[in-house]
């Protein structure tokens, strides 16, 4: 990359964050979607305390990562990220479908 025009670089950086931020944006809207339909007796319990967890984590994820980078290489942080994904992944994949939906 170092080769291109810083131009066209800046031109590509500003759209991946604009995919980026479309991304997150998505991702916080379906979490809520998908407690409503397949917990909703506990929705509204479910959403305020996952607000709470999304607000509290800029707290402790620089010690986690600073953790996690005393016992291994800053590419162990990267593992342990693709390792929480994958397990989520798996979690989602056996989450059953409610008998009716919306």
């Amino acid at each position: 990359m170092a080769y291109i025009n810083p131009k066209k670089i800046l031109g590509f950086f500003m759209i991946a964050r604009l995919l980026q931020g479309l991304n997150v944006a998505s991702v916080l809207s379906l979490w809520q979607l998908f407690t409503f339909i397949y917990f909703e007796q506990k929705a509204k319990h479910i959403i305020n305390s996952g607000f709470m967890i999304i607000g509290s984590m800029p707290a402790p994820a620089p010690l986690i990562g600073g953790i996690l980078t005393s016992y291994t290489s800053w590419r162990g942080i990267f593992v342990f990220l693709t390792m929480l994904a994958i397990v989520m992944f798996v979690l989602t994949i056996r989450l059953e479908l409610p008998s009716e939906t919306l």
